[in-house]
């Protein structure tokens, strides 16, 4: 187990592009040896996540949406700032919410999936193909495994690295009311540097309205296109 942290956390100290980073956790987080399904989550409320980074294709993109912004804030009973990990067996009660929130059936085998709240709005889960075990060292290292995602993701926020997927630029209050939720979702994309066909795949819908969509969130923000969104996200940052 030892062992597996420390390719984590070495990896982890040189790696800034956030999908990278994951597919990393991944393939040493479960102690077992197997990889891991890993998705990170940026939470704008309670009820309403978007997925920032996965790392196992084995849900549609459709599934994965729903496991986003329905499953997993169902399975957060105490709210997604707890400080609190869950790690949730998947019995009976867990398979039939899995189907009911994404429309999917689980594969037979993951066996267990951790949640663990970071830094404030986000989340990692893993599902894990090892079963529930009770132990005090299945315990401590989950918790220090925790402890090296958090200063991972500090990191990020702090040194302004990745700020198109960790942060957005901050826009007038009147310019965010006129986005539809639907147009929300497009721009977190945008941000992340997704490609108009790569939105499509991932949201469901047909490349021509997210083309649509995307020059209506231009029109709507008072700028030409993704490279005047990237400016104004600099400029942003170099003023905080």
């Amino acid at each position: 187990m030892i062992s597996n942290l420390r390719r984590i956390s070495e990896g982890l100290t040189s790696e800034f592009v956030l999908e990278k980073a994951i597919r990393l956790i991944s393939i040493e987080a479960c102690p077992s040896g197997k990889p891991a399904r890993t998705h990170l989550f940026k939470f704008h409320s309670q009820s309403k996540a978007h997925l920032m980074a996965s790392s196992y294709q084995d849900l549609s993109h459709l599934a994965t949406v729903c496991y986003a912004t329905q499953f997993i804030p169902a399975m957060l009973s105490d709210g997604v700032y707890s400080n609190a990990m869950i790690e949730l067996e998947h019995d009976s009660e867990f398979l039939e919410k899995f189907a009911e929130s994404t429309g999917f059936v689980e594969l037979d085998m993951w066996k267990t999936t951790f949640l663990i709240p970071l830094v404030p709005d986000f989340l990692v889960s893993l599902s894990l193909q090892s079963k529930k075990d009770g132990s005090h060292e299945r315990n401590d290292y989950f918790r220090t495994l925790r402890a090296i995602l958090q200063l991972y993701v500090s990191n990020l926020i702090d040194s302004n690295r990745d700020s198109k997927i960790i942060t957005r630029p901050k826009l007038s209050k009147n310019i965010e009311l006129r986005l539809t939720e639907r147009q929300e979702l497009i721009l977190e994309l945008i941000q992340t540097g997704k490609t108009n066909p790569a939105i499509a795949r991932i949201l469901g819908y047909s490349e021509s309205l997210i083309r649509q969509e995307s020059i209506s969130i231009y029109r709507k923000l008072g700028i030409k296109g993704r490279r005047d969104l990237e400016i104004s996200a600099e400029r942003q940052n170099r003023s905080n």
